[in-house]
Order: C-alpha cells, then sequence, then structure tokens
C-alpha cells in the first residue's frame, strides 16, 4: 500500500487551547490517499500503541486519558509487568520514523487492573497504565475524554482504532493507524445476537457494551485495549470514549463486537487515578485547587 503526503502539520501553537476529544481537521494533518479505513497522521490524538519493551514491536493499542495515565485492558497486560511494556504516543505508521510529528515512548511506573475482571465473560476488562513521566499535550499527543454515566452520542458515528489486524487471515498488524466507522448497538440485540453463536445461556455482563456488525467493519485481533470513541450530539467535533475493545467472533462479521463500557468504569478510573498518578498526585503545589478542578474535567 502507497500513501502520498500533502502539506504540513503546523507546529503546536501554545496559544491555541486543546481541549480532550478533539479530532484533527485535514487542516491540522498528514493528508494521505489509501485505504478508506486508515487514520491520517495525527487525525486521533489520543491513540497510543503499546510495544513489548525488548524490542518495540507492537501488540495491542490503549488511550491517552491524562497527561501520564492511559487506558487500556487487563486481558493484553494481565501476564506482563511494568518492565515489559512501553506507550508509544503520537505513533501513526509504525514502520517509518518519517511522521511530520515525532513520536515519543514512555516507560510504564505502574499497571492498575481490575480486580473483578473475567476472563471467560470479558467482564471489567479495564487497566491503567501510570507512565514514568508525564507527556507535552500538543496537537497530535491529547487526551480523549471520558464520559459521565449518561450521554447522548451520534451512535452511528463512533470510531475505533489501531494498529491490529484488518483480517483476522492475515499475516501481520497494520502498520498505518486503522479508523473505522461502527455504529453503537443496543444491548438487548447484541444478546440476541451474541447468543445465537455462544448458546442460549450467554449472557451479556452489565459492565460490557456492543458496537459494529457491519461487514469489514471491526476492530480485530491485535486492537485488543483500543478505545472506541462516539462524537457528542451538541459537539460531533469533540469525541468520548465510550468502549474499550474486549473480544469478538472473527473480525468484521454481521455481529456485533464487544467492548468494555467506559462509563460504567467511570468510578474505578477516578479513584485509581487519585489513588496513582503522579500528576493528579502534583497538584498539591501553588494553585493546586484550580489545577485539580481543570485536569479532573479532562477525564
Amino acid at each position: 500500500m502507497h500513501f502520498k503526503l500533502i502539506g504540513q502539520v503546523p507546529k503546536f501553537d501554545p496559544s491555541r487551547p486543546l481541549q480532550c476529544g478533539h479530532v484533527n481537521s485535514p487542516e491540522l494533518t498528514s493528508m494521505m490517499k489509501g485505504n478508506q479505513y486508515t487514520a491520517r497522521e495525527a487525525e486521533v490524538p489520543w491513540m497510543v500503541a503499546l510495544l513489548y519493551a525488548r524490542n518495540h514491536l507492537y501488540f495491542a493499542g490503549g488511550s491517552l486519558i491524562a497527561p501520564d495515565v492511559v487506558l487500556t485492558a487487563t486481558s493484553i497486560t494481565e501476564k506482563l509487568n511494568e518492565d515489559q511494556l512501553v506507550v508509544r504516543a503520537g505513533e501513526w505508521d509504525l514502520l517509518t520514523k518519517q511522521e511530520q510529528g515525532k513520536h515519543e515512548d514512555v516507560p510504564i511506573r505502574k499497571i492498575v487492573r481490575h480486580i473483578a475482571f473475567n476472563r471467560t465473560t470479558g467482564a471489567n476488562n479495564v487497566a491503567l497504565l501510570f507512565l514514568k513521566r508525564p507527556l507535552d499535550l500538543t496537537h497530535h499527543i491529547n487526551l480523549i475524554c471520558l464520559p459521565p454515566s449518561n450521554r447522548n452520542f451520534i451512535y452511528n458515528r463512533c470510531i475505533v482504532s489501531g494498529w491490529g489486524k484488518k483480517n483476522l487471515e492475515d499475516n501481520a498488524y497494520m502498520n498505518v493507524q486503522k479508523k473505522i466507522y461502527v455504529p453503537l448497538v443496543d444491548r438487548s440485540s447484541c444478546q440476541r445476537q451474541l447468543k445465537g453463536f455462544l448458546g442460549a445461556s450467554f449472557h451479556l455482563d452489565n459492565s460490557l457494551m456492543c458496537a459494529g456488525g457491519e461487514i469489514g467493519k471491526d476492530s480485530c485481533k491485535g486492537d485488543g485495549g483500543s478505545p472506541l470513541a462516539c462524537p457528542l450530539q451538541s459537539d460531533p467535533y469533540r469525541y468520548e470514549q465510550v468502549g474499550i475493545v474486549n473480544y469478538g467472533l472473527g473480525c468484521g462479521s454481521a455481529v456485533p463486537a464487544v467492548y468494555t463500557d467506559v462509563s460504567k468504569m467511570r468510578p474505578w478510573i477516578d479513584y485509581q487515578i487519585q489513588e496513582n498518578a503522579f500528576a493528579y498526585q502534583q497538584l498539591n503545589a501553588e494553585d493546586g485547587e484550580k489545577l485539580r478542578s481543570e485536569y479532573l474535567r479532562n477525564l
């Protein structure tokens, strides 16, 4: 696959305020021609790649929810310790260093996994990676917003991103970041469809949600931990992360894929960040209360 880059990513302007959840417009990204399922460089600035520390090979995804905190899944981190992982932010093409926005690799200080994770059902499949240093936020490295328990989204324009396989039978993961539009699917419809394949006793846990079900448009192997983000009805250019890639029946089938419901995990996420985030703890300095409220508004 060949891509043509057009234009340049402008330098970060500190006078222009950054807000969580904004996809970058074509004017702020490198334009490319290629597969319709790939993102432009810097288009999805909250997306991070999880790499093995020993060889820097990609194996899973995550999202930046605070300058020093990545949201991902327990299922893809449970057999690894902090020294075995590296977070890469600002990445687009895994096989080149020629991007106009430089990526940053940061080691992990602490991994916190949900103690109620159930590998059989996929319940509570969420984890937080606390970085050894906060990332500097720019237009190609930025935060994704997290939703409250009730939010009105544009349900048919949600995006799942990552570097996982396009098709299950592919030999390798994608090198250029994917961005695929998928619709959210209501719980009753999803459970009914999954029961048809997994048996009448199947129950979709309350911590889970569904999206997809359109042929050829799906997350796939290697996308575990990656974000599912939806635009707000009140501001369609601003996204909040509603899901975390969890599991599915193959890739790109007519049956929806299952995601961890971020709104259901929000109390756990907030508690763990207040207990463990370095950046949060540093907000006890001057202007601490003001900074703390601004920091938490980005979560």
